[in-house]
This record gives structure tokens, C-alpha cells and sequence, in this order.
């Protein structure tokens, strides 16, 4: 069957027509294919790249090795745990890096100059740091005898109960008696020292026990094979700790007279010293009945 050209009406030759029409025609559909394979590059460079998917606002690759995953991972972890440190200090206004370089910094200071830390602690844009410093002490003893009690070189005849119920019972003694004192040095010195508060008496004496926090940290490690070496370390940087805070109250009371500043402050040795000893030997004494309890059911156990 015959096909005749669209432009000029003549029958077809060879699928062909020598109009101007068909030509022009046939021309431009050139053209197009001629043009075709580069208008698909410049598509393909215009393209938007693939999305690479994201964990946690950290990028990862589409394939990764387990180390690039592990990496991802912890990323991921790091950034999430800044982005709520961010909040909790946008939502408190408290710079944590600040804090604990603060908290360092007297910490430093407190074994050169142990006074001179108790003053920068009283300052009042110091407050916060020297109480985060006292929880962290506080910390430091409960989890020194929940782990293990240092000074007792048979630690293990002590069950896990009689190590935290140590643990609470010196927590709950040493937070005493940083209260006492804070409430003795404010109620006796306030006459003297007019710009003195109990808010600021506490955060000097928070500040104070930069030795003893240091003194539990070394008998954590020391009573593992030298139990009576940290029995020392404690108790001499206990020492160390009643001078500095009786040193302490006799320098608020400077305005008092000299003997009646000795007297306050034997006054205040006393009574923290009778409270600590009392409730001393009364938690000690239960801890070793429930000690002998405790060998005595072993042995009864082994023997029969």
C-alpha cells in the first residue's frame, strides 16, 4: 500500500519525499536525536544528589564498616547527651563548664592555701560550686564503704548491707557535722562578721573538706592491700580537717576577744567530736555483732 508525504501530498519513494516540508522535517528530528545524549548528561549533573540518611544528626554513609558504625553510634550518643546538657543549662542558666572548673580550681587551691579556699568559696558566685564539691564528697565516702571498707583487712566478713549501712551512716555523719558547723560558726559570728550568712558559712565548710574527700579517694585504692596505711591516711587528714574548721570559726570571730574565740571553739571541737563518737560506737558495735553473726554462721555451716 502506497504512503504519500503529510506536507505535499506525493506518493512516498523509499519512505522519502523531496518537498521543502518533509525535508525541514526530517532535519529537525535530527537535530533532536543528535542532542539527546547530552541533554540526559546535563540532567543527570543537574540532578539533586541521594539523600543520605541520618542517625541522630550524625551523617552516615549508605555502606559502612562496623568501625564507621561503632563510630556513628557513639556520635550519635555524644551528641545527644550534649544537646541535654545544653538544655538543662539553658533551662538553669548554669554554665556546667564553668562549675566544674571552678569546682577544680578551689579544689586546687584548697591543698596550697585551705583557708584561702574557704574564703573564695564564701564568695557568693562561688556558692554553687563549693555544694556541688560537697555532694561530690558525700558520693566519694558512701561508695568507698559500699565497695569495700577500707580500713578492715577482712572486708568480705561484711556483707554488702554492712558495707551501704556504713557507707549511709559516715555520709549521714559527715553531712552533720558540716551542718553544725555551718549553723555554730553563723549563729556565733554573725555579731562579728555582719555580711555572714548560714548559705555562706555552709559554702566554706563544704570547701573545707578538700583533704578528707582526698584522704577517701586513697583509702579506697589503699585498703585493697594496706588497710592500716588507710586507717593512717583517714585519720590524719580527719586532723587535718578539725583544725582547718576550728581554724575557720576563730577567723570569723576575729571581732570577739581572744580567749572567749578559744573557748567557742573548743566549744564547737567538743560537740562535733561527741555527736561523731557517740553515733560512732553505736552503728560500730551493730556492725560487728552482725560481723560475729556472720562468722558464726559460716563456721556452723562448715562444721556440720
Amino acid at each position: 500500500m502506497a504512503k504519500f508525504c503529510k506536507y505535499c501530498g506525493k506518493e512516498l519513494v523509499e519512505g522519502k519525499c523531496d518537498c521543502e516540508g518533509f525535508k525541514a522535517a526530517e532535519a529537525a528530528a535530527a537535530n533532536v536525536t543528535a542532542e539527546a545524549p547530552q541533554a540526559e548528561a546535563t540532567k543527570a549533573a543537574e540532578a539533586p544528589a541521594q539523600e543520605i540518611p541520618v542517625v541522630e544528626g550524625q551523617v552516615v554513609k549508605p555502606t559502612q564498616s562496623v568501625q564507621e558504625k561503632a563510630a556513628a553510634a557513639a556520635a550519635a550518643t555524644g551528641a545527644a547527651v550534649a544537646g541535654a546538657v545544653n538544655a538543662v543549662q539553658e533551662k538553669t542558666g548554669v554554665n556546667f563548664a564553668e562549675l566544674f572548673g571552678n569546682i577544680w580550681k578551689l579544689f586546687v587551691l584548697g591543698f596550697t592555701k585551705p583557708l584561702t579556699a574557704v574564703k573564695e568559696a564564701e564568695k557568693k558566685e562561688n556558692h554553687l560550686s563549693a555544694f556541688v564539691f560537697g555532694g561530690i564528697y558525700l558520693l566519694i565516702i558512701f561508695f568507698t564503704f559500699l565497695i569495700h571498707v577500707p580500713f578492715v583487712r577482712s572486708f568480705k566478713v561484711f556483707g554488702a548491707g554492712e558495707r551501704a549501712s556504713f557507707g549511709w551512716w559516715l555520709l549521714f555523719m559527715v553531712a552533720v557535722a558540716v551542718l553544725i558547723n555551718a549553723l555554730f560558726t553563723w549563729v556565733f559570728t554573725k555579731k562579728h562578721t555582719q555580711d555572714l550568712t548560714f548559705v555562706t558559712a555552709l559554702a566554706g565548710g563544704c570547701m573545707a573538706n578538700v583533704y578528707p574527700c582526698t584522704a577517701f579517694v586513697a583509702a579506697f585504692i589503699l585498703g585493697m592491700f594496706a588497710p592500716g596505711i588507710a586507717t593512717l591516711v583517714l585519720m590524719v587528714s580527719m586532723m587535718i580537717w578539725c583544725t582547718i574548721m576550728t581554724i575557720n570559726v576563730q577567723r570569723l570571730l576575729a571581732g570577739a576577744e581572744d580567749d572567749k574565740r578559744v573557748w567557742i571553739a573548743f566549744v564547737y571541737t567538743l560537740i562535733c567530736g561527741a555527736i561523731t563518737a557517740v553515733s560512732g560506737i553505736v552503728v560500730l558495735s551493730s556492725m560487728i555483732a552482725a560481723a560475729v553473726d556472720s562468722i558464726s554462721d559460716s563456721l556452723g555451716m562448715f562444721l556440720y
